[in-house]
């Protein structure tokens, strides 16, 4: 017994010890005094302070100024690379060596989040004036700030993500607003968004201004597009006045287009970052969508000598904006949505009605509402559905592509308006076009 309570009071002591010394850091953080560690990129310690080191300061510097300019990590990532620039090599309290080696993205994420640099010190959820200098200026800071939040939602890459969203912090509205990723879950499904921010932080989206668009509408347009694009390189090149090269640079060129294309096309990692370098924004409007490429990054990405004066390359992709049932979609001019995709329901429905039709063929004393009767539906219904097998080759080879047109629904296709047996009055009666 007498053991038990001297190891309470051992505990006790511990606790009272430890409680003690973080109280006592509590406070001279409050202070603005430097408490221990490996000081950020930039500075050196200095006592209970910290002391600019200018060379690395310039580093630092030189990061918060181009993701204002650039918006993404990745691509201050890739220049600083493609620069040569490097973490500074520092020393640990223990002697150890370590840093000179190239930036990575969560290196750079860590830099441009850290208060440190406009001479702050956090602690606990807190922050306090510091007695060191800023490196960077309070309004760069906060611009950076404001980016990066922008940006958050959509690239970290966690267990509970499996993809990214490839425009995030590039899409803006038709007012200029920036669009804002987001997601929303149906069972084990994700489907992911993006949002006008205005619309996002809107007391009451009802009354709110904004798009709402499935990233599954819009990203796939954006591959395509622009993979399209560069399998022409000559075309791209000559909009920004870039000097082309002799016959085999041009058989180099186009070759290079041709694989950077496929990347893109890909869902690859390669690929999304290939998107990310050369598109400066994308911006949504009621009658079209607008890539707007980065001339420079262009120009890079083949290797040539960048003109003069360049400027950047807008492509304009005629679309619109329509409700298809709960979901919103992009339409081309030829009516077509701009994502192929195949309607799952729709195509079950087909399926059943061909059953059916065969099962009456088989058994001529089977009637519909006997099929009705087994499937707990409506003879009327039925035979909707059953009319569904003498659907126009056309027609059905279009759904099955995922090119039919978006009004071209399964509620359109088995309405209460009977769809018509001979293959010309059903291309009349749902307005469809042959596009092959």
């Amino acid at each position: 017994m007498t053991l038990n309570m001297l190891l309470s009071f051992a505990q006790f002591e511990r606790e009272v010890t430890a409680e003690r010394i973080r109280d006592k850091i509590a406070a001279s953080k409050a202070r603005g005094m430097w408490m221990g560690g490996t000081p950020p990129i930039g500075y050196r310690a200095d006592g209970r302070s910290l002391a600019i080191v200018e060379d690395h300061a310039a580093i630092v510097r030189r990061i918060f100024e181009r993701y204002r300019e650039l918006g993404r990590v990745s691509a201050v990532v890739e220049e600083l690379e493609s620069d040569g620039v490097r973490s500074p090599q520092r020393l640990t309290t223990g002697g150890r060596s370590f840093g000179g080696r190239p930036f990575s993205r969560g290196q750079v994420y860590k830099l441009l989040s850290n208060a440190t640099y406009i001479g702050r010190i956090d602690h606990g959820g807190r922050s306090h004036q510091g007695n060191h200098q800023a490196i960077v200026s309070d309004e760069l800071f906060e611009a950076v700030q404001a980016i990066l939040a922008t940006n958050l939602n959509g690239h970290r890459r966690g267990h509970r993500a499996s993809e990214e969203s490839l425009l995030a912090g590039l899409l803006v509205d038709d007012r200029g607003v920036p669009m804002v990723a987001s997601h929303a879950c149906k069972g084990k499904v994700r489907y992911r968004y993006y949002v006008s921010r205005d619309l996002q932080r809107a007391p009451d989206a009802r009354t709110a201004s904004g798009w709402r668009l499935p990233a599954r509408e819009i990203e796939p347009l954006v591959r395509v597009k622009l993979a399209s694009a560069l399998r022409d390189p000559i075309g791209l090149l000559a909009a920004i006045d870039v000097p082309l090269p002799d016959a085999d640079g041009l058989k180099t060129l186009i070759d290079r287009g041709t694989v950077f294309a496929t990347d893109v096309e890909s869902r690859s990692a390669k690929g999304s970052r290939l998107v990310r370098r050369l598109i400066a924004n994308v911006r949504l409007a009621p009658r079209n969508v607008i890539l707007t490429l980065d001339a420079a990054s262009v120009v890079g990405l083949f290797e040539l000598d960048p003109p003069s004066a360049s400027r950047n390359i807008e492509i304009s992709i005629p679309a619109r904006l329509r409700r298809s049932g709960m979901a919103m979609k992009l339409i081309l001019e030829d009516s077509r949505p701009a994502n192929r995709h195949v309607d799952g329901t729709l195509v079950q429905l087909i399926h059943r009605g061909r059953l059916w039709w065969k099962e009456l063929l088989s058994d001529p004393k089977l009637t519909l509402e006997a099929i009705g009767r087994r499937e707990g539906l409506t003879g009327g219904y039925v035979l909707r559905l059953v009319r569904l097998a003498f659907l126009d080759p056309a027609i059905l080879s279009a759904i099955l592509d995922g090119d039919a047109p978006t009004h071209l629904s399964a509620d359109r296709l088995t309405g209460p308006d009977a769809m018509r047996l001979r293959w010309i009055d059903q291309q009349s009666q749902f307005g469809f076009s042959p596009l092959r």
